[in-house]
C-alpha cells in the first residue's frame, strides 16, 4: 500500500509516523521509515529506534540537521 501511494503521488517511497506497526510495514516494503515521538507510543522507542532509519522527538530536528 505504501509503495503504491508513493509511486501515484510521484514521491519517494519514505514514511514518517509514530506507531510501530506502521513503520515495521514501511521497512517490509523497503521504505525508508522516521519514526516520530509521540508520548502515546512511547513504549515502544527502544524498538522503533532499532526499526527506523531514524527517530526523531520532534520534525524540528529535521530542519536543523
Amino acid at each position: 500500500m505504501f509503495l503504491l501511494a508513493a509511486k501515484e503521488c510521484g514521491v519517494k517511497p519514505e514514511l514518517f509516523d509514530d506507531s510501530l506497526d506502521a513503520c515495521r510495514g514501511a521497512k517490509a516494503a523497503g521504505m525508508h521509515a522516521i519514526g516520530v515521538y509521540d508520548p502515546y507510543f512511547d513504549v515502544s522507542e527502544v524498538e522503533m529506534r532499532k526499526l527506523c532509519d531514524r527517530y526523531i522527538h520532534s520534525f524540528t530536528e529535521l530542519v536543523e540537521a
